[in-house]
């Protein structure tokens, strides 16, 4: 079993970090999975740098992930995203997540909902973050597959950080 660690040395760089955690995309007990950004498609203005994605602070970056066949007996899941600052800056970091659950038969839209809010920044560039962004969303994975598309709006009103952020990935865990 893997651990992850939420703090990094002073003065490594986030690809630092990441390298130390090359094998977190592998389900942990049937109780939580890890997507890395690797594992989606990014779309401009966020870019991968390394084994993370930059979320420009004024613009609005996208990761898609690909549809994901969850464990039969989840019937919720929780979504937390691992992220932190490029810079010290204080306020909010905006950011969307929809998840769609597609018919493993056909690949139709069964549900499509979007949620978003903001996560506080802790001002500090020595820290990756863990946040819960949605809790119990129910699911059918024994019929569905599941799709999450992540945005981060550095445009928005409400995202106040005036920096670039980096998302490591979602950590998708079962609700109990």
């Amino acid at each position: 079993m893997s651990t992850l660690s939420t703090t990094r040395d002073a003065g490594s760089t986030p690809a630092d970090h990441a390298a130390d955690h090359n094998t977190l995309h592998t389900a942990f007990n049937n109780q939580a999975l890890f997507l890395p950004v690797r594992a989606g498609a990014i779309s401009a203005p966020a870019v991968m740098t390394a084994e993370y994605a930059t979320f420009p602070n004024a613009g609005t970056g996208v990761i898609n992930y690909g549809r994901i066949v969850l464990p039969d007996d989840w019937a919720s899941l929780h979504v937390d995203i691992l992220w932190m600052q490029l810079a010290a800056s204080a306020g909010n970091m905006h950011w969307s997540l929809n998840v769609t659950q597609r018919t493993k038969a056909t690949g139709s839209t069964v549900s499509n909902p979007s949620t978003s809010g903001t996560v506080v920044s802790p001002n500090s560039t020595t820290v990756w973050n863990r946040d819960r962004i949605v809790t119990s969303h129910a699911i059918d994975p024994v019929n569905n597959e599941v799709q999450f598309t992540f945005t981060r709006a550095g445009g928005d009103a409400s995202d106040t950080i005036t920096t670039d952020t980096a998302l490591y990935g979602l950590l998708l865990t079962k609700a109990a």
